[in-house]
């Protein structure tokens, strides 16, 4: 399916933008709300990869932020909240 939300966050991610786009334009709503719950779970495992229990959770409010601001188009499709959570995504 030319619009499935699984194949756009494969295209971000591997940096076939021009594919990624595509897909986006031939979203419906449903594949706006699944892109966005496949799009933060992304995000957190990026946030958990990329940082460690116990440090100092400047960093990774900066990063989340930086991700926000670049794949969030709507700005609430991504939890701040909840990424930069102790404990779930971001460091303790």
């Amino acid at each position: 399916m030319v619009s499935d939300p699984h194949a756009a966050l494969r295209g971000l991610l591997t940096g076939r933008m021009r594919g990624h786009e595509r897909r986006l334009h031939r979203f419906a709503e449903t594949d706006w709300l699944r892109y966005a719950d496949l799009l933060a779970g992304a995000l957190l495992v990026a946030v958990r990869r990329r940082f460690v229990a116990g440090q100092d959770r400047g960093p990774v409010i900066r990063f989340v932020a930086s991700a926000r601001e670049r794949y969030d188009a709507t700005g609430s499709d991504v939890d701040p909240g909840l990424a930069e959570a102790p404990g779930l995504g971001g460091a303790r």
